[in-house]
Order: C-alpha cells, then structure tokens, then sequence
C-alpha cells in the first residue's frame, strides 16, 4: 500500500477527549457542526453515548493534543465544491499545526493525524526543527496553490503536498510540507530496484517507485531485494489502492472536528522510501 495520510474529517478523535457536553438531543447524520465563541466546536457526538446521540463541544487541543492547541475553529481554506465542507481546526501564522511532524515522534498511532490541523488560507503547515522537538508550524505558502487534484510536488529540496477528497471534487487551499534537507535527502522521484523498495504493495516501473514524489532515500536506506530479483517493473495494485491520484477507496467515519467526508491526500510519496529516512532520523534523535 502507497504512503497515505487520513485528515481530520477520517480520523476520530482520541479516546477519553474531554467533552463539554450541551446535551440537548441530536441526529449525528444530520447534525452540521457549528464553531463556538471560545473557538470550540459544536457538535454531535455519537461515540460516547450512541444510543442517544447529544450536543457537544470539544476544543482543537482536547481533541489533538498540542499540535492543536493554538487552534480554533473556522472554516478551512477551500477550492472546488466546497458547499459541503464544514468548519475543521485552523490554525494562524506561526502557530503550531499537524503536518509531517507526526512521523517523527516514534508513535506510530499518531500518523494517521497528518493534515489534521491545517492553517488559515493559503498558508503551509511546515516541519520546524526547535530546540530537541520537531513541531509544525503555520508558514507562508510554500509551493504552487492547491487545486481539488490534490498533488504532490517538489519546491527545490521541500516535499509539499495538497488535500483533496476521493473524488477530486474540492482540495483544501492550506497545503503541508516537509524540508527533505532535514533527513539529509532531497526532494524527487525514489530510485529502485524492486517493488519491495517502493513500500507494501508499491510498484517499481523502469527504475523509479511510482506514487509521485517523494524525500528521496538512499540506497542503504532501501529494503533489500529478494534473491535473483532486478529492477523491478510489478504491475499488480496493493489493498485500498485508489486512482491514479493515489487517493483511497475506502472512508473511516467523520469525527466532530469536521462535516463531510474529507478523507484522503492526492498524489503521495512512496511508504517505503519515506519512512526509511524518517526511521533513520528517529534513530539519529534518540
């Protein structure tokens, strides 16, 4: 399976998020969510009480911890068809966001938060480096504006990659983006010489992983081939393969923190690639 991210609107909240509940009854499927004054947002939650779903409010930093904690409600950037899309976390410039910093803090649960906080705008959420910690950031726009494709790209050594949903019917404006200078790489396609070298279920076409950019990893970075295998030309797709956009097939149920079932990231770097450098770089931290 190619590297994919889930937004906020495929991801549910933590278990144990502290609710304040309004309790005024409610139709979950109906239900739009609504920002509050204190920037929390307002919703219905039928998770901790499904048999009589109730009004709820939940803030960014109860519901993502600290990389939604300078987060408030509001409504997202947004291009396409954008009349279903619903207020989410947003975070302003140089406040903290969730990017690609997810994957660097050796907690394989929380990558599936990638994206979740996004900034205002047209603004990028960057990987920062401060101190001993690796956070994300709200920064000026970093690569080409987004459309509802959702595709990856290169700015000279910095991966940024746009939102859009399965359909390609509307993309989110604010974009997230990681500088391959800070694992010792650069941006590109990923050299290989087998499918294995490309992730679970990737594919290695004339030597290259397909999948769309990447933070390039080194040879010895790269799983090994099998014995007697050369450079790969796999054809077959892995489980929840999408479109040639490398969105996915499949949907997880929309959480309180937005209103429609925004769920997948376009065009992704290979899995395999990436998370050799980012596994390399957890090593160099500890």
């Amino acid at each position: 399976m190619n590297f994919r991210a889930l937004l906020a609107a495929a991801t549910l909240l933590p278990a144990g998020a502290a609710f304040a509940a309004v309790g005024d009854p409610c139709v979950a499927d109906t239900f739009r969510n609504t920002c509050n004054a204190d920037g929390s947002i307002q919703f219905c939650d039928s998770q901790t009480a499904p048999a009589a779903p109730v009004e709820a409010a939940i803030t960014c930093a109860n519901a993502f911890g600290p990389g939604g904690a300078d987060a408030s409600c509001a409504t997202a950037g947004c291009v396409g068809a954008c009349e279903d899309f619903g207020v989410s976390c947003v975070s302003a410039l140089g406040e903290r966001c969730i990017g690609f910093s997810v994957f660097l803090n050796g907690d394989e649960a929380d990558n599936e938060l990638v994206g979740a906080v996004l900034c205002e705008g047209n603004m990028t959420c960057a990987v920062a480096v401060e101190g001993q910690a690796v956070v994300d950031r709200c920064v000026d726009r970093v690569g080409p504006a987004c459309t509802t494709e959702g595709l990856a790209g290169c700015t000279g050594a910095v991966l940024n990659i746009c939102l859009a949903d399965v359909d390609n019917t509307f993309g989110l404006t604010s974009n997230i983006a990681l500088d391959c200078a800070l694992l010792g790489s650069t941006c590109g396609d990923q050299p290989c010489a087998c499918d294995e070298q490309c992730g679970e279920g990737g594919t290695c076409t004339n030597g290259t992983c397909e999948g769309g950019v990447t933070c390039v990893a080194a040879d010895e970075d790269l799983p090994a081939c099998p014995t007697g295998e050369g450079e790969g030309e796999g054809e077959g797709e892995g489980e929840g393969e999408g479109d040639g956009n490398n969105n996915r097939d499949d949907q997880a149920e929309p959480p309180p923190s937005a209103g429609c079932a925004l769920n997948a990231l376009g065009a992704m770097p290979a899995f395999g690639s990436l998370a050799a450098l980012l596994l390399a770089l957890r090593r160099r931290r500890r």
